[in-house]
């Protein structure tokens, strides 16, 4: 059951939403057709970075906290996402906001919660059942 959880947890903080919509939710917010693709690069390389960053700190930082850090850094950047996007939906800078605050989305994510979660699916389950519960878990993300 807490493989089970873990996935789920990790689908639901949404990353989807970011790798698979980035470009649309760039070009809704004001910026032009070429430039949404320009800007996602820099969402790619924020994600490189803060995985490296995040598989080094598995080595210092308890995975309970990683965990809950990245669960508030991911909460806290949507919901600021969501209150831009509804106050300052009329002004020049929101697409400038936006980008910053989906890389910090991706930081969080990237360096806390997808490292710990396949490091903590890993090491759950005893040796005789770690490849059916690394399946179900699998399956569930």
């Amino acid at each position: 059951m807490i493989g089970f959880d873990l996935g789920i947890v990790q689908q639901f903080v949404g990353i989807n939403i970011m790798m698979y919509y980035g470009t649309s939710i760039l070009m809704k917010v004001g910026f032009g057709h070429q430039a949404p693709l320009i800007a996602n690069i820099s969402n790619g390389l924020t994600s490189f970075i803060t995985t490296i960053a995040g598989m080094k700190m598995m080595y210092t930082v308890e995975r309970r906290k990683m965990l809950l850090i990245g669960i508030i850094g991911t909460g806290s950047s949507m919901f600021l996402l969501t209150l831009a996007i509804t106050f300052l939906s009329q002004n020049v800078i929101l697409p400038y906001f936006v980008i910053l605050l989906t890389m910090s989305f991706l930081a969080f994510f990237q360096s806390c919660i997808s490292p710990t979660t396949w490091v903590l699916l890993s090491e759950i389950f005893p040796q005789s059942l770690r490849g059916l519960g690394m399946g179900i878990s699998t399956f569930c993300l």
